[in-house]
């Protein structure tokens, strides 16, 4: 290479900054036939690439190229030629065949003798496309999650229109997405909870995360319960709208009203019973008990809960009560008649139902119902005594008689 005379410059000064540059720089000379010659290469690509100077002097730039990446892609060759900058992403092959995504900047250069040189820069880009690459997996994994999602995902504006949404929530609410993206929420949202969840829309766009159930139309008008957790979406520190998802809870919601309404009513049937009512566990310890059996023994239902049954029986009847009790383990219901010592020391007797309670097939404990029958025991006592000594009395009259 030869440099004009009115260069500052001598070569050895110009190759000496070229070998100082920090990325690869390799001078390629265009031969008459188009090809290309490799003439200077700087320490820089020397290191990357792993030839040495002298290998890399006896090859075409285009060695250095990925064949595969060549097969598969073209360059406008006819701009170089006129001497316009070419820039382009390619892969830089090693000797040890180890590929290092690059960047090349190619300038052709003419000297005033006629030749024709080419300046390629190679930048190492390799932090570039892993980022890419993972900007990509993220993607498609929110993109997967968006696609997939089972629940409803839609974004609002801060005008209140839907900006997009999931196939989830086509199927959901049956509306398709062309239809809904020219909709506010508040042409799905029920009338009675359009004030709450209007709330929570201001509460999102004020950069707050918000959980609410609401109701909504769906297409054909039929109205479903979701469970929405809503959360601002931020572009350059600015609420710009929000992004929702939302769980139909239709089926969840009715099953929990009506457990609410069979607890109420189990509740009503046991707290306002006349007669006493209580749960044990199946070793008879006290679980609960109403009002009705508190006035019945005497105790607070905090005094006994989680204490036995047994001893607040009368003496002589406790291992016949044990006995029946236990028979209701074996998953029947059994009345038997005891007696109570209340905590006057008054004796009670009673007539008492042991109903097994079943969950899931498995025995959990049991509801005991007592009825309270020491007047009806008294009277057939009195009853009893009245007519034997009737027939004591009417005996005693013959024997005189006779």
């Amino acid at each position: 290479m030869t440099l004009s005379h009115q260069s500052p410059f001598s070569y050895q000064d110009l190759i000496s900054i070229i070998q100082q540059m920090p990325d690869p720089i390799v001078i390629s000379e265009l031969a008459d036939d188009d090809s290309f010659i490799i003439r200077e290469a700087n320490q820089a690509l020397i290191i990357q690439s792993g030839y040495t100077r002298q290998d890399l002097l006896n090859m075409s730039p285009l060695d250095l190229i990925d064949k595969d990446l060549l097969r598969k892609v073209t360059f406008d060759q006819s701009a170089l030629l006129q001497f316009k900058p070419l820039q382009m992403e390619s892969i830089l092959l090693t000797k040890d065949e180890t590929k290092i995504p690059v960047l090349i900047k190619v300038k052709l250069m003419q000297l005033e003798n006629g030749a024709k040189y080419f300046i390629s820069q190679f930048q190492d880009i390799t932090d570039k496309r892993n980022t890419e690459v993972l900007l990509e997996k993220t993607h498609q994994q929110l993109e997967s999650l968006f696609v997939d999602n089972p629940d409803l995902i839609f974004m609002l504006n801060k005008q209140g229109y839907f900006t997009n949404i999931n196939p989830a929530s086509e199927r959901i609410l049956k509306y398709t997405k062309a239809e809904l993206l020219s909709k506010t929420f508040t042409d799905i949202v029920h009338e009675q909870d359009l004030s709450l969840f209007n709330q929570s829309f201001q509460q999102v766009l004020n950069n707050q995360t918000v959980q609410v159930n609401v109701r909504v139309h769906d297409k054909s008008g039929n109205i479903l319960t979701v469970y929405v957790t809503a959360v601002p979406t931020i572009y350059r520190e600015q609420v710009t709208g929000v992004i929702g998802v939302a769980r139909d809870i239709t089926s969840e919601k009715a099953i929990s009203q009506q457990l609410q309404e069979s607890e109420q009513r189990y509740r009503s049937l046991f707290d306002n019973n006349i007669d006493p009512v209580l749960t044990l566990d199946l070793q008879g310890h006290f679980v609960y008990m109403n009002k009705a059996t508190e006035d019945l023994m005497g105790f607070k239902g905090e005094e006994v809960i989680g204490t036995s049954f047994l001893p607040h029986i009368a003496p002589e009847l406790r291992e016949y009560t044990k006995n029946e009790y236990a028979k209701v383990l074996e998953g029947n219901a059994v009345q038997y008649e005891t007696c109570l010592i209340n905590k006057q020391r008054e004796r009670v007797d009673l007539h008492i139902t042991v109903i097994p309670i079943i969950v899931d097939g498995n025995l959990s404990g049991v509801h005991c119902l007592a009825k309270n029958i020491t007047e009806k025991k008294q009277l057939e006592e009195k009853l009893n005594y009245l007519a034997y000594h009737d027939y004591l009395t009417t005996l005693n009259i013959y024997f005189i008689l006779n």
